[in-house]
């Protein structure tokens, strides 16, 4: 019977967004408030001595910036190596295999948001990316195979 709410940040600026959208969830009953972080503020390998740096200096403001929103709004955040995970046969065969469709059946685990499908096949892939290219909010676009 507890109440959670969770989002995985995968890219550029996806942290701070997830942290404000499962900050307000819930209001009235929060539960636990969880956001994973799979990739982080820097977008390549520095380049020289300079460009060690200014790595360094965004990553300790992208950790401290995101520290003030979690402690705003309540939310706890942690990075993970999304590519240690999936190499994990085990964990991932459990995961995949045992507790999520279980949970999936039972109710316990809830798919959300709910699919925006835009197309079947993948002649509607240039379709789905249009529509991300426009702008989508809290929407998984999904195209079916």
């Amino acid at each position: 019977g507890r109440r959670c709410a969770g989002a995985v940040a995968i890219g550029k600026g996806s942290t701070e967004a997830c942290i404000r959208i499962i900050g307000r969830a819930t209001p009235a009953n929060p539960g636990r408030k969880f956001v994973t972080q799979v990739s982080g503020a820097v977008s390549g390998p520095p380049k020289g001595f300079l460009g060690t740096i200014a790595v360094l200096v965004q990553m300790l403001w992208f950790s401290v910036t995101t520290r003030a929103l979690c402690a705003y709004y309540g939310v706890a955040s942690k990075f993970v190596w999304g590519s240690a995970v999936v190499k994990d046969e085990e964990a991932m065969r459990a995961l995949m295999s045992e507790f999520l469709p279980e949970a999936l059946a039972r109710g316990e685990f809830v798919a959300a948001p709910e699919p925006q499908v835009v197309g079947h096949g993948l002649e509607s892939i240039q379709t789905a990316f249009d529509v991300l290219a426009k702008g989508v909010s809290a929407k998984k676009v999904v195209v079916t195979l």
